[in-house]
């Protein structure tokens, strides 16, 4: 082979490898999008939406709610595929505000979490929490 095809082989695999994976150093922080800051939710359907607006697709998500707004203690955690921006969270206690982040993996480096804090109530009950 000639070190002319054996270099335009190199660029070709670096450039195919540049386009399809991201890097710690390119993730972006997700934008949280519902629900809204103190939402009421459906108690049995508590679905989470953000949007991501880095080029790349990372392998996953990683979604996390805490009952307090500094996450020292995680009460669930979900992972969906880097092509999802949904999550459905789990059965969750009634009456009780849950905040809730996303951030991106990918090839097992976690990108930034989400930076806008966002609550949501779950339950019909959960308007006692707010009066």
């Amino acid at each position: 082979m000639s070190k002319r095809l054996i270099f335009a082989l190199v660029l070709m695999a670096l450039a195919l490898f540049g386009l399809s994976a991201c890097s710690p150093c390119d993730m972006v922080a997700p934008g949280l999008v519902s629900p809204d800051w103190r939402e009421i939710l459906d108690p049995n359907a508590a679905v989470l939406n953000w949007n991501y607006t880095d080029s790349c697709t990372p392998d996953n998500f990683e979604i996390y709610l805490s009952k307090d707004s500094n996450f020292s203690v995680i009460e669930h955690t979900g992972i969906v595929a880097g092509n999802t921006t949904t999550w459905t969270a789990p059965v969750l206690d009634d009456a009780e505000e849950y905040f809730w982040a996303v951030r991106a993996k990918d090839e097992g480096v976690y990108g930034p979490q989400s930076t806008e804090l966002r609550s949501f109530l779950r339950g019909l009950s959960a308007v006692q929490v707010i009066w």
